[in-house]
């Protein structure tokens, strides 16, 4: 289409605003004639003008912390009520990021997220790095 029937086009499609039915309707026509001609359709002329975004997707909730459970039946030796989740907390704020006992630390909980259980001896490093980080 050359820029004197796109020129038409606008005009054309503007006049369809008009509050006067037949002058809009006009109009239409109008346009449909010009499309006609260069052999285009509306969904043609629609597709190169509006850019339809799509919303980012959502990202999903985290997982809900399962309850920390204070006492351990499996562990006569070591059962001492300490809350878990203040534990990694306390924890995480004293550790330096990337060292091994971090990457301990992170996989521990980890664990406790995915599976809501330590064992006695993960509960036990667990604790006592808490208790390094003034947590109690």
């Amino acid at each position: 289409m050359d820029t004197q029937d796109f020129a038409k086009l606008m005009k054309v499609m503007g006049m369809t605003t008009s509050a006067h039915d037949g002058e809009a309707l006009s109009a239409i026509r109008a346009a449909n004639k010009i499309l006609v001609a260069h052999k285009l359709t509306w969904q043609d002329v629609f597709s190169g003008l509006i850019k339809v975004e799509q919303p980012p997707p959502s990202r999903p909730s985290p997982p809900p912390r399962r309850p920390s459970p204070h006492r351990y039946d499996d562990d006569e030796e070591f059962n001492i009520d300490f809350d878990i989740d203040e534990a990694f907390d306390a924890v995480g704020r004293s550790l330096r990021p990337g060292s091994s006992f971090a990457d301990f630390i992170d996989s521990l909980e980890k664990q406790w997220d995915e599976k809501g259980h330590l064992s006695s001896k993960q509960r036990r490093a667990l604790y006592n790095a808490a208790q390094r980080a003034g947590a109690w």
